[in-house]
């Protein structure tokens, strides 16, 4: 009876692998469309043999050892160093098109041709300083001329709070995102305590952090348990430990303007890029190192 009970819990084996091999088919079908989804695999391995004496090792069956995604590591830390470059660019792209705008050259009505007005009409009056009517024309083109000019200035002082502005919502938007990942950091290591694989938990995670190297350049590095850390590529400073436990131990702060009176510098800042979290600091500190971002603990 031993070998029908055997050839039993063989098929039972069997069939329990298969079931959650399709269980795991039909879930990575499901998630076809499904943003930051990896394709889950079942990794299977045979059971421990029964030894017969004087026969050798015959085999009861098969189970099934984890199920983990199909996931590179280092595709992934080389995709988000490239979101990360592609994000520094668009934000310079669409600061410098901005500026364009405001300069428009070239063109019949830029700042180049104002000025080549002006100076062709001083020229015109140094050769024929008595005419009035030459003197007006250099008063008129003069006038225009800074007219232009404070215009521009007017304009490009826009653009520098529109900028840091932007900057400001994606230091929020960054901070917000090193919270989410470090609540999942939590679970995913509550998870793994407990023997389990969380991919759909690390999927989100990745997600999140695909996100956040396309607003700043980070650096990741995974604990035992599977928590990540987290760290500015540019600066070294952490900005989330691999405990979740702890809070995020960087802040990113945007730095609104700085001012020099001859001995402090004047500084106003937004705490984790919160418009309604700014403050004022004075420091002896040259600050114009720190122009836009800061990373604080």
């Amino acid at each position: 009876m031993s070998g029908l009970f055997n050839s039993f819990n063989i098929a039972r084996t069997g069939m329990y692998t298969t079931q959650t091999k399709i269980n795991v088919a039909s879930h990575n079908i499901a998630n076809a469309a499904t943003d930051g989804y990896s394709r889950q695999n079942v990794n299977v391995s045979t059971t421990i043999p029964n030894t017969l004496p004087g026969i050798g090792q015959m085999g009861t069956g098969v189970e099934i050892d984890s199920i983990t995604r199909t996931r590179d590591i280092y595709l992934d830390n080389q995709v988000r160093y490239e979101s990360s470059l592609s994000g520094k660019f668009e934000s310079t792209t669409t600061v410098m098109e901005q500026v364009e705008i405001v300069f428009l050259e070239p063109s019949d009505t830029g700042l180049n041709t104002v000025m080549n007005e002006m100076w062709t009409s001083w020229q015109e009056l140094s050769k024929t300083p008595e005419n009035s009517n030459t003197r007006t024309l250099v008063t008129q083109n003069a006038l225009t001329f800074t007219d232009n000019v404070n215009h521009m200035m007017d304009q490009l002082d826009t653009i520098v709070e529109d900028a840091v502005s932007l900057s400001e919502s994606k230091a929020y938007d960054a901070n917000s995102l090193l919270n989410q990942v470090n609540d999942l950091n939590d679970q995913i290591y509550r998870t793994k305590l407990r023997g389990l694989e969380p991919n759909d938990l690390m999927d989100q995670r990745d997600l999140l952090l695909d996100k956040l190297s396309s607003i700043i350049d980070i650096d990741t590095k995974l604990s035992q348990f599977g928590s990540v850390e987290v760290t500015s590529a540019e600066t070294g400073v952490v900005l989330l430990s691999d405990n979740p436990q702890e809070l995020p131990e960087g802040q990113i702060n945007i730095i609104r303007d700085i001012q020099f009176d001859g001995s402090n510098y004047t500084f106003t800042m937004a705490k984790n890029g919160d418009v309604n979290d700014v403050s004022t600091y004075s420091t002896t500190i040259d600050m114009s190192d720190y122009a836009a971002v800061s990373y604080t603990h």
